[in-house]
């Protein structure tokens, strides 16, 4: 008989804190709808902003030579590297040109003093380079040489 007793005593507990809890999100949602604009506290992107970044090279697995028939020959280099933590992303990919070598860097950054994941990720990052004329070329992807020939 208690037992049956307190199942209804919570059953109108429960649908009263229903009924509640229905009616506190009506008042939200008018008062919402009353005005559109949402006052946002700036200051979590201050904190976002003070955060230092590491840098380093993109550790570099496999890359090759994609010649494309157009005229002139353009050139895309397909590396594959990874990430070395759940935090870590691209940062930026820098090249230049000294004859027929290109030297390429690819970069990741993380946040500083931040725990993150020890996951290693796989990725793939595609290099255009542009145009070439026909010879032999090496290209230098952080310290990883790819040899190829543009007809």
């Amino acid at each position: 008989m208690k037992i049956r007793g307190f199942t209804t005593f919570a059953f109108i507990l429960g649908t009263s804190f229903l009924i509640i809890s229905l009616s506190a999100c009506d008042q939200l949602v008018q008062v919402l709808s009353d005005d559109d604009s949402i006052a946002v506290d700036p200051a979590p992107l201050e904190i976002i902003d003070s955060i230092t970044h590491v840098i380093n090279d993109l550790p570099i697995v496999d890359g090759t030579a994609e010649i494309l028939e157009t005229a002139p020959p353009q050139v895309n280099l397909h590396i594959t590297g990874y990430l070395t933590d759940s935090c870590t992303t691209l940062h930026q990919t820098t090249d230049s040109r000294q004859d027929n070598t290109i030297h390429i860097q690819i970069t990741t950054e993380r946040p500083a003093d931040l725990v993150c994941a020890a996951v290693t990720t796989e990725i793939e990052h595609i290099v255009s380079l542009g145009e070439f004329d026909p010879g032999a070329y090496e290209a230098n992807v952080n310290e990883f040489v790819i040899n190829s020939s543009v007809n």
